[in-house]
């Protein structure tokens, strides 16, 4: 009778860890599925003293990310391309940039950001940076290339979409942490954007 109990209090005490294990790992992080387009995040910034509210939207851009699987599980995250693992980025990343005033983001609460000039000039002259996180060192990339697409620099538009593109100087684990960051003409950091794969 002792070793039935014992086996039904051990029984039940592996049921509830693999209940625990379950929902910890439903209630984490979502699975991403990349694809040649990927969303990296969005945020708003209030101009001062212009007062005007501009929304900014980042998107990696990548055909060897297309298919690529980020899966959470109990026994850890994984990332996957055709049932392959993934140990690296690419060595090219581009990033399609989006900052104005057109398209209205909802649930973002502007932060407030100083500059001299005027939203025009803030929209036209923004530059990038790639900050690669390896322990407490960090690697700074200036672009390979930047452009304004869409409507030309030379025309006033409430809205201007930058493509952005890095090239990495080695193979960069997957597990490395990277930030993509957003610099105004005054030389200030303005919004950052993580850019995660595992």
């Amino acid at each position: 009778m002792q070793d039935l109990r014992r086996w039904v209090r051990r029984w039940l005490g592996l049921l509830a860890l693999a209940t625990m294990q379950v929902c910890a790992a439903q209630s984490g992080a979502p699975d991403v599925h990349f694809t040649v387009a990927t969303p990296l995040g969005t945020q708003t910034l209030r101009l001062l003293p212009a007062d005007d509210v501009l929304h900014l939207m980042v998107t990696l851009e990548s055909k060897e990310l297309a298919g690529v699987e980020l899966k959470h599980s109990a026994s850890g995250t994984t990332l996957k391309d055709r049932g392959k693992d993934v140990e690296y980025f690419p060595r090219e990343l581009t990033f399609r940039f989006t900052v104005g005033s057109k398209t209205k983001l909802l649930g973002d609460s502007p932060i407030d950001t100083e500059f001299d000039g005027t939203t025009q000039e803030f929209l036209d002259t923004l530059h990038f940076r790639l900050k690669i996180f390896h322990g407490l060192q960090e690697t700074v990339l200036e672009p390979e290339w930047q452009k304004i697409v869409g409507v030309p620099v030379e025309m006033p538009y409430n809205e201007r979409i930058y493509r952005v593109r890095f090239k990495l100087p080695k193979h960069v684990p997957a597990t490395e942490r990277m930030m993509l960051e957003v610099i105004d003409s005054e030389a200030e950091r303005v919004a950052k954007f993580a850019v995660d794969l595992l």
